[in-house]
């Protein structure tokens, strides 16, 4: 992000941010409630221009081009599928088995809700993951991100909905991506999930 401000038409742009999130870094970017946070995600990802300077992917202007191949997005409102739970994590990663299934799920603290399940993995989740919890939910996702394949990880708000366990697995997430030398960026309001970040940058004036 270089000098990069952020807004949707009719929108307050952003106050103007640069940073870089190198291989295996994690950046933090913090503000308060609606100051357009996930507006600066939706720039960083390619789907939505830069109100002013640039957003930039190897060296080269963001594009939606970028997203699935270069650049993946976990947004908050992510879809869970009316699937089993190991198909909602291969919408990450086509090629994702159980051994990689249940070891992304143990990551995100979930080894005990997926004993209680009547068939395991293949157990059905329900149209938008409606039989699941909030936290449950948010785990999930997390667990879709880690298996991910995009050397770009683009995360809204993963300690949304999550008690102090859950947000151990935020922490165990970002530390896994980070050894896979990832460049992560997260957006949150929760300041409790900085110390999981190399680098925090604020949009507050």
């Amino acid at each position: 992000a270089r000098g990069l401000s952020a807004a949707w038409p009719g929108m307050a742009p952003t106050t103007p941010v640069t940073f870089t999130a190198a291989a295996g870094e994690v950046v933090a970017v913090v503000g308060a409630s609606g100051i357009g946070k996930t507006t600066l995600l939706a720039t960083l990802a390619g789907v939505l221009a830069p109100h002013a300077g640039e957003a930039l992917v190897d060296g080269r202007p963001a594009s939606v081009e970028d997203l699935g191949r270069s650049v993946g997005v976990t947004s908050e409102d992510a879809h869970l599928f009316g699937t089993s739970v190991i198909e909602n994590l291969r919408v990450a990663r086509g090629d994702v088995d159980e051994d990689e299934a249940v070891r992304a799920l143990a990551t995100v603290g979930l080894s005990a809700w997926l004993d209680t399940l009547p068939d395991g993995l293949e157990t059905l989740v329900g149209s938008g993951g409606g039989t699941v919890s909030g936290g449950e939910r948010r785990r999930l996702l997390l667990a879709r991100a880690s298996l991910a394949p995009q050397p770009v990880q683009l995360i809204d708000e993963p300690g949304e909905h999550l008690d102090g366990a859950g947000r151990e697995a935020v922490r165990a997430v970002l530390d896994g991506l980070r050894q896979q030398g990832r460049s992560v960026v997260i957006v949150t309001h929760d300041l409790s999930l900085l110390d999981a970040a190399d680098r925090t940058v604020s949009l507050d004036a």
